[in-house]
């Protein structure tokens, strides 16, 4: 379970078919510290890159994959999705 605690600025935007995405930043770096979904309003999604735990655990999916840079590379065994997880 996640929960937010502190100050976080917020920006919403519609995915490719339609749902809400809001993503909340940092207001101080403007990291993006959580995106939550209107499609899972239970889930808010964490970037890797806010833990700075050299033990974290591995990646199940990888999501926006046409946005990564080219040299990134997952494991086999993270589900890929080119345009995040949407379906229509």
């Amino acid at each position: 379970m996640v929960r937010i605690v502190g100050e976080a600025s917020e920006f919403a935007r519609s995915s490719d078919v339609g749902n809400s995405v809001t993503s909340g930043f940092c207001p101080s770096c403007g990291s993006t510290i959580y995106v939550q979904l209107e499609k899972n309003p239970g889930f808010t999604g964490v970037p890797v890159g806010a833990f700075g735990e050299s033990n974290f655990p591995s990646l199940d999916n990888s999501v926006w994959e046409q946005e990564k840079h080219h040299w990134v590379e997952f494991p086999e065994s993270v589900s890929n999705f080119v345009k995040g997880t949407d379906r229509a």
